[in-house]
């Protein structure tokens, strides 16, 4: 999201190319996810498939059993 921000501020491209995200504003068209219940169900956008925060700290878990068990086998 931080090149889309970066490169696209104004959401020219995600408008053009999601069809169901040309009708909002700038702020919102990078975070879809983030939009309210009811405006996402009137836009017709899915919910998210991943709780991305929720798999960044599983993942974080994983890692640190992973390392913890490898520096176990010194």
């Amino acid at each position: 999201m931080r090149q889309a921000r970066k490169f696209d501020p104004s959401g020219e491209y995600v408008r053009r190319y999601v069809p169901e995200l040309a009708e909002i504003g700038a702020g919102e068209v990078h975070e879809p996810w983030k939009l309210e219940g009811a405006q996402r169900a009137r836009l017709d956008y899915p919910e998210p498939i991943v709780d991305h925060a929720e798999a960044t700290s599983r993942f974080l878990r994983g890692r640190r059993r992973a390392s913890g068990a490898r520096a176990g086998r010194r």
